[in-house]
């Protein structure tokens, strides 16, 4: 099963779609309950007021709300943490080592809002430094109450400060961006190889770990959530799916030796997908996506 709407989804878990790029389907948040609530990711600030009000529709009390907790520092995954620190006045933001400093640093942010900026054609991508926050590090256990506990793990590949979080009374893992966008209605799988940190080989090596843990239900953050077999299966099917793109791309830039020829191949390719996450910028992902993959090649020596 693949749930993509906002509802109830597990015994402790609640899916949101903030409705990002102004579309349902693109970007889910998750909320994780126990008699303290915890926000898996933010979305961006465009999304705030979406996200809250769902929250609440939910029957979630903005008391309730004890951690806001970003799988990373990019805009539509941490971009809203600031601004929910206004909502949910009790919270504390959770995060990596690294996005202490990245979230809180105003000329590390203005370059995340830059990147957004750019890969997404917004200019209304704003992102302000968190405030009241904590240090998490894999293995460590958030205690929701009533036996709800939130596992941190470290998932890097499409980052290098990406975290995911692991709620075993339901057997849920929120992914983030770990395992790739994953479509639900072209049933397209799309690599996160953005640039400037993504590396092939640890992206998959995250995956295995990922699936090591045999989740019920599976988050993504783009988009919804996919129970027992269909998740594990969508894991397996990243790994090829990222191998492919892998090996096609680099087959591109070598034979074009031209990066927005690579880009134009993605979108011929691949185009739906990308279509379906952020319509009318698949060229702005594509060229993105093809740096990401093709990085060795490409970097000044």
């Amino acid at each position: 099963m693949w749930f993509t709407k906002t509802s109830k989804i597990g015994e402790n878990v609640y899916l949101v779609d903030v409705k990002m790029h102004g579309k349902l389907g693109s970007t889910s948040v998750f909320v994780v309950k126990g008699e303290k609530a915890a926000i898996l990711d933010t979305g961006s600030n465009s999304t705030v007021k979406n996200l809250v009000e769902r929250v609440l529709d939910l029957g979630i009390k903005r008391d309730d709300i004890a951690y806001i907790m970003p799988s990373h520092c990019h805009f539509d995954h941490a971009g809203g943490a600031a601004y929910l620190e206004g909502e949910f006045v009790k919270a504390r933001v959770l995060v990596s080592d690294k996005d202490a400093k990245r979230l809180t640093t105003p000329a590390i942010i203005e370059k995340l809002v830059e990147g957004g900026r750019q890969t997404f054609g917004d200019p209304t991508i704003e992102m302000k430094p968190i405030n009241n926050f904590d240090v998490v590090k894999e293995g460590d256990l958030v205690n929701l109450g009533n036996g709800v506990e939130i596992e941190i793990l470290d998932t890097v590949g499409h980052s290098k400060d990406h975290i995911s979080f692991y709620e075993s009374k339901s057997r849920f893992m929120f992914v983030g961006d770990a395992v790739g966008i994953h479509m639900p209605q072209t049933k397209t799988i799309t690599p996160t190889a953005f640039p400037p940190e993504f590396d092939l080989e640890t992206f998959v090596a995250t995956i295995k770990k990922i699936e090591s843990y045999q989740p019920e239900i599976i988050g993504f953050a783009h988009f919804g959530a996919k129970t027992a077999r269909e998740g594990y299966l969508s894991l397996k099917d990243t790994v090829k799916v990222t191998y492919k793109w892998n090996n096609e791309i680099i087959k591109a830039y070598k034979e074009e030796q031209d990066l927005e020829k690579v880009a134009e191949f993605i979108v011929q390719t691949y185009g739906k997908g990308l279509d379906e996450f952020a319509p009318n910028h698949a060229r702005d992902l594509a060229r993105s996506l093809a740096q990401g993959f093709l990085t060795k090649y490409t970097k000044p020596d």
